[in-house]
């Protein structure tokens, strides 16, 4: 078993792959990005998911390796290409994200390119585009 630095997300590692790990060099710093320059790396985000999404691929899963992704998957390493790290899954994504208030028939007025839509039961967000 192992647990991802990111999120501490547990997972499990197939003995044949243990001698592929290596002590990372460097510990990782996160980098602060402010509004505009996310604004500016959003085309190359949105860039990303389309040639991903027009890739030959399937629906994978948990799959945040291309070109099979899982909806979180693809959204995480869509902005990762960037240098922009997000959390792993779309319930951590949402709470990561700075909400916006909506009233369901101001959508066309309110959603701007690259904002993130999140989907779920109210209690979990099991979706994300």
């Amino acid at each position: 078993m192992v647990k991802l630095l990111e999120d501490d997300y547990s997972g499990w590692l197939v003995n044949k792959d243990f001698d592929k790990i290596k002590p990372a060099p460097t510990v990782d710093k996160p980098q602060i990005f402010n509004d505009a320059e996310i604004r500016d790396k959003l085309p190359e985000v949105i860039a990303f998911t389309y040639k991903a999404i027009n890739t030959s691929n399937y629906y994978l899963w948990g799959g945040k390796v291309g070109p099979n992704y899982h909806c979180y998957g693809l959204i995480q390493t869509a902005f990762v290409s960037v240098g922009i790290w997000i959390p792993r899954d779309a319930n951590q994504q949402e709470a990561f994200c700075q909400k916006i208030s909506l009233d369901k028939y101001e959508l066309n007025d309110g959603l701007i390119v690259g904002d993130l839509v999140f989907f779920g039961t109210g209690e979990i967000t099991d979706h994300v585009g």
